[in-house]
């Protein structure tokens, strides 16, 4: 997993994709005509993954609400103007997914036969269920693979997210690192197959400092904010994008430092 990542960052670096045209978003993303940016919970054929981000960007019709034919630009584009990702992180993320999963050097979460009619790939959210590619043993909300359902929010998890709070009202940088830790360690002790090698880690530190970087103000992030973007995948109301966007050495930083406080 370390040699993907690796590999991932060296394309990432040097890729010459190609950012998408800063047109309006598509202007309806649903059947019923909802707009794009209104909040409406998934129906019960909508599918969702292990991810709250972009789990929250289908509930808000960003990407298609029923989390189906996603495409690599559709992607990039939401990252970078909803969530305010830098675009070397931007291409981290979607080159990791987009990657197929019969890949050789190194497996994504695509399926080879997920193209639409004229050619252009895409995903559906629930790809992301795959186990130990992008998704991994202790996330923040949801349970390991091991123990079945890794796509849903974990009620109990997400109390848990919460009640690390040492003032009942913020998520210090303090409380995320040792809530971390309690999360790899519930992990170990619980799941015999659980992996916490280097590159699921980096997934799971990374994870956190996004988490804290884009739906908080980098150091703490409100326990209002996290019940509406880990418990229901919504927007909150006054939320505001990181500016300037979220960038790669940014992300390394937050992540040694977070890393720091768990020692």
């Amino acid at each position: 997993m370390y040699a993907t990542l690796i590999h991932i960052i060296a394309i990432a670096c040097t890729s010459t994709l190609a950012f998408p045209v800063q047109q309006p978003l598509f202007p309806v993303t649903s059947i019923d005509e909802t707009p794009v940016g209104v909040y409406l919970p998934p129906a019960a054929t909508d599918i969702r993954g292990p991810c709250p981000a972009l789990n929250t960007m289908a509930n808000h019709g960003y990407i298609p609400r029923d989390g189906r034919h996603i495409t690599q630009p559709m992607l990039m584009d939401v990252l970078e103007r909803v969530l305010g990702l830098g675009r070397t992180n931007i291409r981290l993320a979607t080159v990791a997914a987009f990657a197929l999963k019969t890949s050789t050097w190194f497996p994504g979460v695509r399926d080879p036969a997920e193209v639409l009619e004229d050619g252009t790939p895409y995903l559906n959210l629930d790809d992301l269920n795959m186990h130990g590619r992008i998704e991994h043993d202790a996330s923040l909300t949801r349970q390991d693979s091991f123990f079945g359902n890794n796509w849903s929010v974990d009620q109990s998890l997400l109390a848990q997210f919460k009640n690390s709070s040492s003032d009942g009202k913020v998520v210090t940088m303090d409380d995320m690192a040792a809530y971390r830790v309690a999360r790899t360690s519930h992990s170990k002790e619980n799941n015999p197959e659980a992996d916490l090698s280097a590159g699921p880690q980096k997934f799971c530190w990374g994870e956190a400092s996004l988490s804290m970087m884009i739906f908080g103000s980098s150091n703490e992030i409100s326990i209002d904010y996290i019940e509406s973007f880990f418990g229901q995948e919504r927007i909150p109301d006054g939320y505001q994008k990181p500016d300037p966007p979220v960038g790669y050495f940014a992300l390394q930083s937050h992540i040694k430092d977070l890393q720091g406080r768990a020692n």
